[in-house]
């Protein structure tokens, strides 16, 4: 534990000397407009609840992918891995740290996004549910960062990590269903999204700023939080694996 919150404060340092490296939240209010704009040309202004879930877990994702590939690598381009390496923490510990601090500050896609709607649409938008909706958003930060983790090793292990950065950002978008119901997707499809955690998150938040009762949510935050804790349990065994490996090559400071 002590590891992972000297990992934390450090990387909350380095973004905070480094604001670049938050750039994903720059998109955000800009997803915002667009996703607001789009339902309000429809006609329906519901869509606005959807508009800033949808465009807050957007931010956010994208912000911890994006800083789980740019840490690895900048961290082997700059000679520092193999430091980390040769501390006494183990490298997962140290990334979980990383990544904390990371969702923290990714948690600012929802204020922006909620700053949209109100400021720039004039919307009047009320959470019926807070405390679930508090909940279900706490719940999905440590989802964030158990997959984050669970992703960590593969950019260890690969030279090219922007490719992946792509690659995990819009197909996660259409399985996690962050701007429409599950539902909508084809059946031989729904079974993927039950696996991507943000199928979950998104369909909580939205029940939870709906008027009607929440359903299954001991269920569904259950099954939110496993998937979460799954993805960082793998990811911890994963990452010592390839650390072994890269160890037992000599390839730590290359793929």
């Amino acid at each position: 534990m002590t590891a992972v919150l000297a990992a934390t404060r450090m990387h909350l340092a380095m973004v905070a000397s480094r604001p670049i490296d938050a750039i994903a939240l720059m998109t955000t209010p800009l997803l915002s407009v667009v996703f607001a704009s789009v339902g309000r040309a429809a006609g329906r202004e519901d869509f606005l609840v959807t508009a800033i879930t949808g465009a807050g877990l957007i931010g956010l994702w994208v912000l911890t992918v994006n800083q789980t590939g740019d840490l690895i690598s900048t961290d082997r381009w700059q000679g520092t891995l193999e430091l980390l390496l040769a501390v006494p923490a183990s490298l997962s510990s140290i990334v979980l740290g990383r990544l904390s601090a990371v969702v923290a500050i990714g948690t600012l896609a929802f204020a922006e996004s909620y700053l949209v709607a109100t400021v720039v649409f004039g919307a009047s938008i009320e959470i019926h549910h807070p405390v679930i909706f508090a909940v279900t958003l706490l719940v999905t930060l440590v989802a964030i960062a158990g997959t984050a983790c669970l992703l960590a090793p593969l950019f260890v292990l690969s030279r090219n990590t922007v490719l992946f950065e792509v690659v995990l950002t819009y197909p996660f978008y259409i399985l996690g269903a962050v701007l429409f119901p599950v539902e909508l997707l084809p059946e031989w499809l729904r079974p993927v999204s039950d696996v991507v955690f943000l199928s979950w998150s998104s369909q909580l938040l939205r029940d939870a700023a709906g008027a009607a009762p929440v359903a299954a949510l001991p269920y569904r935050l259950g099954a939110l939080l496993v998937l979460g804790l799954a993805a960082y349990v793998t990811g911890h065994l994963l990452t010592n694996l390839v650390v072994r490996r890269i160890r037992r090559d000599g390839t730590v400071g290359h793929a």
